[in-house]
């Protein structure tokens, strides 16, 4: 029974443990969903796939060497090629060559294609780079949209607890008989739509959570908290200096950086595309030995008889040569290949004439794409610009914003405190106090969404000017 005991509490004990909720700071959350995202992981793919290119491309630059060999057997009738004899048999043929190419030049088109290959790895890195930025963003968006719904949960159960105290004071001033039933009625009325903005303030909360869930790729009934330093004591200056801002950005933000490389790469494309004009010398070097099953050798040499060739026209006598009989073996394999062995070396040239004007489209479409990318790189640049500009001007308007909603609150919290004293002291009737009250919890609403919506702003203009999201 102690044993049971024992095992039951550390079950309860690990499963506590794999119960508590996590604590996500916002570094936290865009690390997550750094490591999870779908396309950074691309981009990474990307990445790799650049770098082995440039690999490749820069290892073409050596020397090929390539042997072979071949094992064949001929049937019936057939020219033994090694003996160039006309033979009936069975004859086994080899082959072994080692052959070699080098280029020496082909109009620095190898040269222009590794330039542009690690051009592309720059840009694929910049890539990866703009890729996560842009996943930062979003993820400190929902951040602070998740950080507001939870605010505005806890301003819609205070409005509640304080329409519930409410109510305690006009159920006794009731009961007195210093009020009326109406008044009571009303309260209660206002304790239900006070409900309400619970239900939709939590509904808001839930909304923002699995937003923020989805995008860190976390599970959808998993719990977690959030941490955040939304400290405004020190709050900026307002920010005008847009030029400023966009000449420390445009040095340093990646997908400035990825169009410049790009440029790069269709400007050593289109280097490579004239190289094509260019007569293209290779070297090369062969070496090759052959072997024949039909290749023989005479061993020895014995008179067989004689044989008619022919008559003498005046006498008529028989003319004869000797007919000999030839002992042969087939030469081997070793010294055949060492009397076959051939070398070879030299150099080709190949000038390119006509060839269906392919080297002058490829041209033109070189040229084209050069000109299209410096298009996108000056687009890109004039982009970031104005992206720069509206950040600066919504950062701005946020900082306003939030200081005209600070003043608001302040004098709703004193117009709804002497509402309050008033309706209280029976001189103010409940519709102008409850239209007081409303005032006073939109204007609590209004800072809080103005304060979120400020650090979101503010950390954007930070993030263009230093290239670091502050965290």
């Amino acid at each position: 029974m102690l044993r049971i005991s024992f095992s039951l509490c550390l079950f309860i004990l690990s499963f506590s443990l794999q119960a508590q909720t996590k604590t996500y700071s916002l570094k936290d959350c865009i690390e997550l969903a750094l490591s999870q995202n779908i396309q950074v992981k691309q981009a990474k793919v990307g990445l790799l796939q650049a770098e082995s290119q440039a690999k490749t491309e820069k290892l073409s630059f050596l020397p090929t060497a390539n042997a072979s060999g071949s094992h064949a057997y001929n049937f019936g009738r057939s020219i033994d090629r090694f003996s160039n004899e006309f033979v009936t048999s069975t004859v086994r043929n080899n082959y072994f060559s080692l052959n070699t190419n080098f280029m020496v030049y082909n109009g620095l088109q190898k040269q222009n294609t590794l330039k542009a290959r690690k051009h592309n790895v720059v840009a694929a890195e910049k890539g990866l780079e703009n890729a996560q930025n842009q996943i930062a963003m979003q993820v400190a968006d929902l951040f602070l949209r998740y950080m507001l719904s939870q605010e505005n949960v806890g301003i819609a159960e205070n409005q509640k607890k304080q329409s519930n105290e409410q109510l305690k004071r006009v159920d006794k001033l009731f009961a007195a008989g210093s009020i009326d039933q109406g008044q009571v009625l009303n309260i209660k009325a206002q304790i239900a739509n006070d409900e309400m903005n619970i239900v939709t303030a939590q509904n808001n909360l839930e909304t923002s959570k699995l937003s923020l869930k989805l995008l860190m790729f976390l599970e959808p009934e998993e719990e977690f908290e959030l941490e955040f330093n939304d400290s405004l004591d020190a709050a900026p200056a307002l920010t005008s200096d847009v030029q400023a801002i966009y000449n420390a950005a445009v040095a340093a933000m990646p997908q400035i950086a990825q169009a410049e490389a790009q440029l790069k790469v269709s400007e050593m494309s289109y280097k490579t595309s004239l190289g094509a004009r260019a007569p293209n010398v290779s070297a090369y070097a062969n070496m090759s030995s052959v072997f024949s099953g039909n290749a023989k050798e005479v061993t020895g040499v014995t008179l067989a008889g004689t044989r008619p060739v022919g008559t003498v026209d005046a006498t008529g006598d028989v003319v004869s040569t000797p007919d000999f009989a030839f002992q042969t073996k087939t030469i081997g394999f070793g010294d055949q290949l060492q009397n076959n062995f051939g070398q070879s070396v030299g150099l080709q040239v190949s000038i390119p004439i006509f060839n269906g004007n392919q080297v002058n489209n490829a041209i033109l479409n070189g040229r084209t794409n050069f000109e299209m990318n410096k298009l996108n790189l000056a687009s890109a640049k004039q982009q970031l610009k104005n992206d720069i500009s509206l950040a600066v001007n919504n950062s701005n308007l946020a900082y306003k914003k939030f200081n005209a909603a600070q003043t608001n609150l302040a004098a709703q919290k004193l117009s709804k405190d002497f509402a309050e004293k008033r309706y209280v002291a029976g001189t103010l009737n409940y519709f102008d106090y409850n239209n007081a009250r409303n005032l006073y919890i939109n204007a609590i609403s209004n800072l809080q969404s103005a304060k979120y919506e400020f650090l979101f702003r503010k950390m954007v203009v930070e993030f263009y000017r230093d290239n670091v999201w502050k965290l």
